[in-house]
């Protein structure tokens, strides 16, 4: 009984001795640089397709806002894209440049006019003040976006959201 209570005071003492030279041995350069890391990950947005301008190299956006599960109608955004920015709808991956002189991208798409009003996931770094989209994954839906659903006589199917965001009037 004697031997395990010095056990255990032992193993204790070797634990507290531990974790205060692991938390020595960061040192105190070391917490910048994660925080400069922290900042240059991209930031993500849900957003529709709304405009694609090819001479300014812009995308007209509707955000989706998770909270209310609606999209912020009153709030599109305008965000940067260069020729390496990345389009991906499985299975492919394509450069805007590449979309732009007519690759077709995912199922078919082949033009600016064919991903207009579909959902994306846009991953956004700020370069010199400007949001630059570094890449835009292609999305069936938004995250808790409803999806209508139709009862019948063997049960309820689900029918998913439409396959276009409407834009309205200020993506023209």
């Amino acid at each position: 009984m004697r031997l395990k209570f010095i056990l255990a005071i032992l193993f204790v003492g070797t634990l507290a001795a531990f974790g205060r030279t692991v938390g020595q041995a960061v040192p105190a350069k070391v917490q910048p640089q994660q925080e400069k890391q922290a900042q240059a990950l991209p930031a993500t947005l849900q957003a529709a397709f709304c405009k694609i301008d090819v001479v300014n190299k812009t995308f007209l956006v509707l955000p989706w806002d998770e909270k209310t599960r609606k999209l912020k109608r009153d709030s599109f955004r305008v965000l940067a894209w260069n020729d390496q920015t990345r389009l991906v709808s499985e299975p492919d991956s394509l450069t805007m440049r590449e979309f732009i002189s007519g690759k077709p991208l995912g199922n078919g798409t082949k033009d600016v006019a064919g991903i207009l009003g579909k959902r994306g996931l846009f991953y956004i770094t700020k370069i010199e003040g400007r949001e630059v989209v570094q890449k835009a994954e292609m999305l069936a839906n938004f995250a808790w976006e409803p999806s209508p659903a139709v009862g019948g006589n063997y049960g309820v199917e689900v029918l998913g959201p439409p396959d276009r965001v409407t834009c309205g009037s200020n993506s023209n």
